[in-house]
C-alpha cells in the first residue's frame, strides 16, 4: 500500500531541481494545497435544487514556494471530471417536483383550507346569535 503524502513529498523534493531556477539548499520550502471546482448546472427556478449538471471539475494541487524570493511553483496532483447521467437527472427532477408540491400544499392550499373555516365560523357565528324578536 502506497502513503498518500509520499508522492506530494516526492513532487516537493522535486520542484526545486528545475533548471534555471536558484534556489539554494537551506531554502524553507512552504507547501500549501489549493483546491479548485469548476461546474455548469441547470437549477430549478422554484426550489433551487440542481437539476443538470455538465462539464464538472475537481482539482487539488500542490503550490510550493521561497520566502522573500520569487520562487513559486505549482504542481497538479489531482483531478476529477466527471458528469451526471440521465438516471440522476430524472431522480433529482422527481425530486424537485416533489419539494414543489410541498410548499404549494404549504403556502397555497392549506392557507386556502383555513381561509374558508374561518369564513364559516364567522358565519355560523353571526347567524347563531341572532334571535328574532317577537312580534306582537
Amino acid at each position: 500500500m502506497k502513503d498518500k503524502g509520499s508522492d506530494s513529498d516526492r513532487q516537493l523534493k522535486e520542484m526545486p531541481q528545475m533548471p534555471g531556477l536558484s534556489v539554494s539548499d537551506e531554502a524553507v520550502i512552504k507547501p500549501s494545497y489549493m483546491g479548485g471546482a469548476v461546474v455548469d448546472f441547470s437549477v430549478e427556478p422554484k426550489m433551487g435544487t440542481v437539476a443538470k449538471m455538465r462539464n464538472a471539475q475537481q482539482t487539488v494541487s500542490l503550490q510550493a514556494g521561497v520566502e522573500g524570493s520569487r520562487f513559486m511553483a505549482t504542481r497538479l496532483i489531482h483531478k476529477l471530471e466527471f458528469s451526471q447521467s440521465k438516471s440522476s437527472v430524472k431522480e433529482t427532477v422527481v425530486f424537485a417536483k416533489d419539494e414543489v408540491a410541498k410548499l404549494r400544499l404549504q403556502f397555497v392550499y392549506i392557507p386556502l383550507l383555513l381561509l374558508a373555516v374561518g369564513i364559516a365560523c364567522l358565519l355560523v357565528g353571526s347567524f347563531a346569535g341572532v334571535k328574532r324578536g317577537d312580534q306582537a
